[in-house]
């Protein structure tokens, strides 16, 4: 019996996490994040970004480059029902830009998985603009 209830919550979770789109993260700024300054303008941070994504197996779900603002997209795997990267590029005056790279869950999910995708996106970017 609590097989059986397993396995219907995880039916739910992975219906939520095929379902949620990925604009309705950059409703609101997702609790966990970080920041990363760069001397580069907008628009090239957001094409280095939209490069790293490319060719590291991220999807570019969502891309506003007027607003400065996209989201990143990491799917279904063994240990998690994937996760959205809001990114929000902002210009730091005549300094560059300031790029907010944040993760929400396609569902529910916490722990060291989480911090992980993070830090492994985050390691990225800044690799991408150095």
């Amino acid at each position: 019996m609590e097989i059986l209830i397993g396995l219907i919550v995880a039916a739910v979770f992975l219906f939520i996490a095929i379902s949620r789109k990925s604009s309705s993260t950059l409703e609101s700024t997702p609790q966990r994040s970080e920041s990363v300054l760069t001397n580069k303008s907008t628009q090239d941070v957001i094409k280095s970004i939209t490069l790293f994504a490319s060719s590291n197996g991220y999807k570019v779900s969502h891309f506003d480059p007027e607003q400065g603002q996209l989201v990143l997209e990491e799917g279904l795997s063994m240990s998690s029902y994937g996760f959205f990267f809001p990114i929000r590029v902002i210009a730091n005056g005549s300094n560059g830009s300031m790029v907010q790279i944040g993760i929400k869950s396609r569902a529910f999910q916490v722990g060291p998985v989480v911090g992980r995708s993070l830090d492994k996106v985050v390691a990225g970017v800044k690799a991408a603009l150095y």
